[in-house]
């Protein structure tokens, strides 16, 4: 065998076991990306050669010190305090003197979590409580980068198969460590909520997953209870778990409609928002049982439930029969259900609390969408104030000849994404859901575009436009499944998978909250990713079948 033979006879061998060791080459490549991330984050740590001391220091004390942020030295104090007597104290009379502040209406996981990774980072040579809280939001978002991976390969190992999953989880995890919004929250000397907040959002998401698609239904019960925990977790960590109860609410709003549930899942969701409430219940006093049961952001998340229960006794009890008689027979079971909680989620309401109940929470809900913050004092907050789109795009960087080149990657991923899940429908009404969606997307953001053009996000032709797109949206969606309805083909709405709604329902809140506040525009950084990970790959892929067509094409037309 010639030197030649003999090298391409090691190349195939190399290649045969890459291909046998797929998930040992992506764990290699996740733990690179990992030290990436952590490189990056702490380099306020490294020594600055004029000093000879580290970014990170106080020469007044000649010790460790936080960056420049404010919150975190309180739960840095509390970490204290934790460390030194094993609980926090009850009244912080070092807030609202001289009454002092209760502090079970603060969230306090992360002070407490602080505290207990304090004795972890001295094993690795860490000399104080405050050098360890500088290390932390390091270390929780390496932890974060395996819930990111775990979650998008959970959402795409359906949709693209286990290679291809594997690329775009890797490539995902790759632009969350280096993109800038999330940066701040998650760097060295930085121990805000976020940095922990984020991993139990990748993780109660990839837990429902798991629930979701679990065949057995105690498997089901088990992970939802986990994602419970991870939910509750989450609640007494960061104000924003929002994101989970409306996402999740949303999402199994969709699968209801979508003919996807059944009473397992069901019994999986109720027993994740029950184990949610319980825990937050226990461990903050912010969450009295009252304002849970009366929380618009719970209702939403329960309201699948409900409707599912109301449409199960619908079908499977001599209900049925009045259901089947003139106009209402030809109307889906799914609406009827909606339309009868409703009516009788008014009355409730109406009789327990007064009728100005109902507009409270239609406001609880449409607020969001408009204006998020507009009290006086939160305004005042720089963080707080209402980007527009000619600001938000260009955090993502990179800017060629003003043109955000990472936004319009993730716009066109989404919509890639978006025709791909539709393709078991028929071709006409797969552009037709596909065109709408293009212009709900074009209508979402760019009603809020700057505050000297036409659409600044407040005027009436700005909120014309916006409304438009949601309403565009759901006339294609309804048109297309009445019409499936009346046929008896809805396989194509039960074809989309779970984890695609949930991705495009994240995807819907994030831009929400990118235009909302500059604060939020962190949360629009995973979806980002994903999005233009999932572009890129499908794109590659696409031109390597073409390729590989071709050279079939050649060889059979050679012979």
């Amino acid at each position: 065998m010639s030197d030649q033979e003999l090298i391409e006879e090691r190349k195939r061998k190399v290649l045969h076991f890459l291909k046998r060791r797929v998930d040992i080459v992506a764990y290699v490549i996740l733990s690179c990306i990992i030290a990436l991330a952590v490189w990056i984050r702490v380099q306020p740590m490294r020594v600055n050669p004029a000093t000879g001391k580290p970014g990170l220091w106080d020469i007044a004390t000649d010790n460790w010190t936080l960056g420049p942020d404010l919150d975190p030295f309180l739960f840095l104090r509390w970490a204290k305090y934790i460390v030194e007597h094993g609980t926090l104290y009850t009244v912080d009379m070092m807030r609202y003197v001289p009454l002092g502040f209760n502090t079970k209406f603060e969230l306090l996981l992360l002070p407490y979590l602080m505290a207990w990774f304090h004795p972890l980072a001295s094993i690795f040579g860490s000399q104080s409580v405050t050098q360890s809280a500088v290390i932390f939001p390091v270390f929780m978002f390496a932890l974060t980068v395996i819930a990111f991976f775990l979650l998008v390969y959970e959402i795409f190992l359906p949709l693209s198969g286990k290679k291809k999953s594997t690329i775009i989880a890797l490539s995902s995890c790759l632009f969350l460590s280096i993109l800038p919004p999330l940066l701040p929250r998650t760097i060295a000397g930085i121990p805000e909520k976020e940095s922990v907040a984020f991993f139990l959002l990748f993780l109660t998401f990839f837990l429902f997953l798991r629930a979701w698609r679990s065949k057995r239904p105690s498997g089901k019960y088990l992970i939802a209870l986990l994602a419970g925990l991870s939910t509750g977790a989450m609640a007494i960590t960061w104000g924003g778990n929002i994101y989970i109860f409306v996402t999740l609410g949303l999402s199994l709003f969709i699968a209801f409609f979508m003919g996807q549930m059944d009473k397992h899942k069901v019994g999986a969701a109720f027993v994740w928002l029950v184990t949610t409430m319980i825990i937050m219940n226990l461990f903050s006093l912010r969450y009295p049982a009252r304002d849970l049961a009366t929380s618009t952001v719970l209702l939403i998340a329960a309201l699948p439930i409900i409707l599912f229960c109301a449409h199960y006794v619908l079908a499977n009890t001599p209900l049925r029969k009045y259901t089947e008689r003139g106009w209402i027979s030809r109307t889906p079971l799914p609406v009827i259900s909606l339309v009868i909680v409703a009516i009788c989620g008014i009355i409730i309401m109406s009789f327990l609390a007064g009728p100005q109940l109902i507009f409270t929470k239609i406001g609880d809900i449409t607020k969001p969408l408009v204006a998020p913050i507009s009290d006086r004092l939160g305004v005042t907050v720089a963080e707080n104030r209402q980007p527009f789109f000619n600001e938000w795009t260009s955090s993502f960087g990179p800017v060629v000849a003003g043109i955000p080149l990472f936004f319009w990657l993730f716009f066109f991923g989404s919509v890639y994404l978006f025709y791909q899940v539709t393709k078991d429908f028929s071709p006409k009404q797969r552009w037709l859901l596909t065109g709408s969606y293009l212009f709900f997307f074009i209508a979402l953001i760019f009603s809020r575009y700057s505050d000297t053009s036409l659409f600044n996000g407040t005027n009436t032709i700005s909120l014309l436009f916006y409304l438009s797109g949601i309403l565009v949206l759901l006339g294609a969606f309804g048109f297309v499944y009445y019409r499936n309805y009346r046929k008896n083909t809805l396989e194509g709405f039960r074809g989309i998978d779970f984890g695609t709604i949930l991705l495009f329902s994240l995807f819907f809140f994030s831009i929400v909250s990118a235009r909302g506040s500059v604060r939020t525009i962190m949360v629009l950084v995973p979806v980002a990713s994903i999005m233009v990970s999932y572009l890129a790959v499908s794109l590659i892929a696409s031109a390597q079948s073409h390729r590989e067509q071709k050279r079939i094409v050649v060889a059979v037309l050679a012979g």
